[in-house]
């Protein structure tokens, strides 16, 4: 695994620990419930992992400005935590 699924998959770790803390009020962001959410995440690092593309184009569009974990962050008040995480990867994301 080179450096940028790696950097991406510690990226979409932390969030998946936000996402356990979220609970319920995952639904506010687009998914069923939260284990959908979790499988959501569970899946796109998985295919990252095989080298998918359809893994890079999810993590794009979770990981992205108006993607539903910035907007579960922003309900949750841990957005600031979200914009850092995320821009310590953007550099790995963006290159895929």
């Amino acid at each position: 695994m080179t450096t940028a699924p790696r950097s991406t998959q510690r990226v979409l770790a932390k969030l998946r620990g936000h996402l356990l803390r979220s609970g319920s009020r995952v639904r506010d962001a687009g998914w069923q419930d939260l284990e959908e959410a979790l499988a959501d995440i569970d899946v796109t690092r998985a295919a990252i992992e095989l080298g998918q593309p359809e893994g890079w184009a999810r993590a794009q569009i979770l990981l992205g400005n108006e993607g539903p974990i910035r907007l579960l962050s922003v309900q949750c008040g841990w957005e600031g935590e979200f914009l850092n995480i995320v821009n310590a990867a953007e550099p790995a994301i963006a290159a895929q």
